[in-house]
């Protein structure tokens, strides 16, 4: 027995026994500078146990597993869980330990969609529509050394009916932040250097008068114009909960709310209410109280409720129009004692009142009578609000951040939001959105006894728009229906992923030249086994599935080996392999291989496939600038990739070839030719359309039938990650012109359409390991054009030659993506008034793609002449009319044009219309002499 410890400082349920011959292993509590848990073994026979490792990890409520079969020990926390090697004690390095977001100052927009947390001096900025982060704003450095070392912000506010963010600090400064431009300007400043801090404030309802409170003086002044337009002396300053300040009555009046309840007339400048903030017992028996909270409420007559808590003792008031109308409660336990001890509170309805005690969410009534549990956080409640939907949003002093259904709060969307600014947000059905950092933190248990990272469900889950829907009630029922096709339950019942282990090749850890063969041994878990992805530096370069799911039996295992390819220097090598559904992916296989080699002195290849489709068969898909924009790019980067690379290959996949089989032939032509060091881009012009959180390109003969059509014969991202993984090159972009094909289902895109696009987007990034530039169009800028191109394809050709930030004389991949991002919403406004907002994944390091150069060119009248337009007609002539090079009767004639010629009108002015036909412009011919098609 292992006398030292036991009995003494052993966390409860952290110890199992380690192997067939009884080690047992257990966690303790230590007294050390460096950390505050230690990981022991106990071995049969031994008569003390022996230390293993010793780790740093929170608070003495974290429940703690150790898993020798899984090899970790699982420590649970408020910011997720974290796993340590049982070896070595090393963290897992996907999931490091980051501490939650522990918010002291909360506020809402008035318009409920944006939510302002305050932790230190960092401020979040989430969208409520969203779950997600908007940004994170790190306030500037304080103006004076007061309060250096701990400068907190203390206190947030929205003006109403802007974007503006009023916060101040212990510095003495309150300042104005407009999130969305990230500027800020000062609105008070401390001029001394006593007790500088701002104890409270707040904003009239009209966003006129700002009031804060510092050294037991109540000040109200004009935002506008910075002055001051009143002072108060408070009366006993500094309640057991610090102070409270609220406008009441229509902003006439200011509320002082600390040890005592003071209320000032603000036009007046006088005291008209003094109540001391006292709890009786009986008429001998009484506490000394202070306000907690201040709730403008429907129900009593449109009274404020004030909380004021005791130690014990609670107790709530209804304050209108100068005075206390009612009290409620006293120093006895009762409903209304708790409801008065309550952190913070919400007027929910004309009948019913929300407040936040301790963990616990709870809703009363007008009488205060009842107190009902509703929900809790794993924290205590730190904020509550009715969001305009009539959903209850809450916060918890550890960053989650609830959304739930009504006064029930039955829960629509939980995020979990760190101290690093990564978050994520989850559903009841398992769909989540959120950062990678984030997705490693949450961990979930899959096949009975494996417990995986959301992460691991990444290509499953990972659905950003249905987070939207479920925010707004799931209106067109889209997260209904999606999780009857798959939520999280079907995907733990398709059993764990199976383990991955990597054995090198013989060299180990040196390789002597750039290319290693990788051997991996695979070994069910009771969910089969699925796909295999290889990856070399976070690119993904190798992909199969050999029909392992068919393996039956209890011991299900494979060894696969495949030929890598390797950059000089370190090469991180992973191995991920799926469950048989391809639902879970295990976690990584890792390890590092250095090839100490050289790439030779000749410049790099670049490889070219530039693809693209006008002619549909399907008539309603016909685009006139698919093929232009494929040629005009590949044509583009021959010119501008001139002396930067030894060569320039361009393959060209057009029209009638673009189906899956010749596609498939050209990546397989390429793949055979790349090499690792070389440069490959690939530009994909066409009709592509995102079906259940799933990106699909429509090849040429695509046939629309219904809207299956799309995921039977459209081409996925799994083919895409199977292609691209046959190209070896480390430097790549992908360019993808696809506009969503609404024509199909004549939708118009929403928010949550957008979301999902995104969503496909960053899913595809992740299959490949490459970064993409992303043209998220709708039908008419792709169908339409501009000056003669796509509106995204014109931005990058553009870019050519005017993206050269730096002045290198290389048009750099960042420089490219920076220039798309700012042209494509301008050009777009400007020939369409929308405006199209490109989407960008980049990954891997930056480079230079081309030289500085001209590739567009300017347009001039010969040019506009021969520039395409879109095919279809949308006019017909009705008699014998000539067409002039200008909108006159006197400019030169350009073509006789007969009755029943089908046109297309481009622009009309003056009683004239510029027409096109067969995609080129023919000239101006009267409006009069046109019928529109029918």
């Amino acid at each position: 027995m292992d006398t030292e410890h036991y009995g003494k400082d052993l966390r409860y349920g952290a110890f199992d026994f380690l192997d067939d011959a009884g080690s047992l292993g257990f966690v303790t509590e230590v007294d050390s500078p460096d950390a505050n848990l230690e990981f022991r073994v106990w071995k049969a026979g031994a008569t003390a146990s022996q230390p293993r490792f010793k780790i740093t990890a929170g608070f003495l409520d974290d429940i703690i597993s150790i898993r020798p079969d899984l090899g970790y020990l699982y420590i649970l926390k408020a910011s997720g869980v974290h796993r340590f090697a049982l070896e070595t004690g090393k963290a897992a390095t996907e999931n490091p330990l980051t501490e939650s977001f522990d918010p002291e100052a909360v506020t809402l927009s008035d318009d409920a969609q944006v939510l302002a947390l305050a932790e230190g001096r960092t401020i979040a900025i989430v969208d409520t529509t969203s779950g997600g982060v908007i940004k994170m704003h790190e306030a500037p450095a304080p103006v004076s050394d007061y309060c250096t070392d701990d400068c907190r912000i203390k206190h947030l506010a929205f003006i109403p009916g802007t974007r503006t963010l009023i916060y101040a600090d212990d510095d003495g400064a309150i300042n104005a932040l407009d999130i969305a431009m990230g500027t800020q300007r000062s609105i008070y400043t401390t001029k001394s250097n006593h007790n500088k801090s701002i104890d409270a404030f707040a904003l009239s309802a009209n966003g006129r008068y700002l009031a804060f409170a510092q050294n037991d003086v109540a000040y109200v002044m004009d935002v506008a114009t910075k002055a001051t337009a009143v002072r108060f002396a408070i009366s006993k300053a500094g309640g057991m909960y610090g102070i409270i300040l609220a406008f009441v009555d229509d902003d006439r009046r200011l509320l002082v709310g600390g040890r005592e309840l003071d209320i000032f007339d603000i036009g007046q400048q006088s005291k008209v209410l003094n109540y001391k903030s006292t709890i009786f017992v009986d008429r001998t028996r009484y506490y000394n109280a202070s306000v907690k909270y201040v709730v403008p409420t429907k129900f009593l007559n449109d009274s404020w409720i004030i909380g004021i808590a005791g130690n014990p003792g609670g107790q709530m008031l209804a304050y209108r129009d100068g005075r206390i109308v009612r009290h409620f409660g006293s120093g006895r336990p009762s409903t209304t004692y708790l409801t008065g001890q309550a952190g913070t509170a919400v007027d929910f309805s004309s009948t019913q009142m929300i407040v936040g005690r301790g963990t616990d969410i709870r809703v009363t009534d007008a009488s205060f009578q009842t107190w009902e549990r509703v929900s809790s956080h794993p924290a205590e409640v730190k904020f509550l609000a009715r969001l305009k939907s009539g959903n209850l949003l809450s916060v918890s002093k550890n960053g989650e951040i609830r959304i739930g259904l009504g006064a029930s709060s039955t829960d629509l969307v939980r995020t979990s939001l760190y101290g690093d600014g990564h978050w994520v947000a989850v559903s009841p059905e398992g769909f989540f959105a959120g950062t990678d950092q984030a997705l490693r933190k949450l961990y979930i248990r899959s096949g009975g006894s494996d417990i995986v990272p959301l992460d691991n469900l990444y290509q499953s889950l990972y659905r950003p728009d249905l987070i939207r829907e479920k925010l707004a009630g799931d209106p067109q029922g889209k997260v209904g229906l999606a999780s009857t096709r798959l939520d999280l339950a079907k995907i733990i019942e398709s059993g764990a992923a199976p383990k991955v282990s990597i054995s090198l090749a013989e060299g180990g850890q040196v390789s002597t030249t750039d290319e290693v063969e990788i051997r991996a041994k695979i070994v069910a878990q009771g969910g089969g086994i699925g796909k295999v992805e290889w990856r070399v530096n976070g690119i993904t370069l190798g992909l199969e599935s050999r029909g392992f799911e068919r393996l039956t039996g209890g011991s299900q295992e494979t060894v696969v080996s495949r030929k890598l390819s390797l950059d000089p220097g370190e090469n991180k090598i992973e191995v991920v392999a799926y469950n048989a559904r391809d639902l879970i992916a295990s976690d990584a296989a890792q390890t590092l291989i250095r090839w100490d080699g050289q790439n030779t002195a000749a410049p790099p290849t670049l490889y070219v496939l530039a693809v693209g489709v006008n002619d549909y068969f399907d008539g309603r898909l016909r685009l006139s600038y698919a093929v232009p924009d494929a040629k005009a790019l590949a044509e583009g980067l021959v010119k501008t990739g001139a002396g930067l690379y030894s060569d320039v290959h361009v393959t060209r996949v057009l029209d009638a070839d673009v189906t899956r089989e010749k596609l498939d032939k050209a990546f397989t032509e390429i793949g055979s030719k790349v090499k690792a060091r070389d440069v490959f881009v690939f530009f994909l012009a066409g009709h592509g359309k995102t079906k259940n959180g799933k990106y699909y390109f429509l090849p040429r003969d695509f046939r629309y039938e219904d809207e299956n059509s799309i995921e039977r014969s459209g081409i996925n991202q799994d083919q895409f990650q199977g292609w691209f993984s046959k190209v070896a090159a480390r430097k790549s972009i992908l360019l993808y012109d696809t506009c969503e094909s609404g024509s199909l289902t004549s939708a118009n895109a929403t928010r949550g359409d957008i979301d999902e696009r995104l969503g496909a987007l960053n899913r595809m990034t992740r299959a490949t390991g490459r970064t993409f530039l992303v043209a998220t169009t709708d039908d008419a800028p792709a169908i339409e054009g501009y000056k003669g191109h796509g509106v995204f394809t014109y931005a990058l050709l553009d870019a050519m030659e005017r993206g050269d930030v730096n002045g290198n004389g290389l048009i750099e991949i960042s420089e490219l993506a920076d220039y798309v991002d700012a042209k494509v919403p301008d050009y777009s406004f400007e020939a369409f008034k929308m405006r199209q907002v490109p989407q960008r994944n980049i990954v891997g390091s930056n480079f230079a793609l081309a030289n500085r150069g001209a590739v567009l060119g300017a347009v001039g009248a010969d040019q506009k002449a021969a520039a395409p337009f879109p095919t279809k007609a949308t006019h017909v002539v009705i008699s014998n009319v000539i067409s002039r090079s200008e909108a006159d009767d006197a400019a030169q004639t350009t073509m006789s044009l007969s009755p029943g010629m089908q046109v297309r009108v481009i622009e009309t002015t003056g009683g004239w219309a510029l027409v096109a036909r067969e995609g080129r412009r023919i000239g101006y011919v009267q409006q009069r002499d046109l019928v529109a098609l029918q």
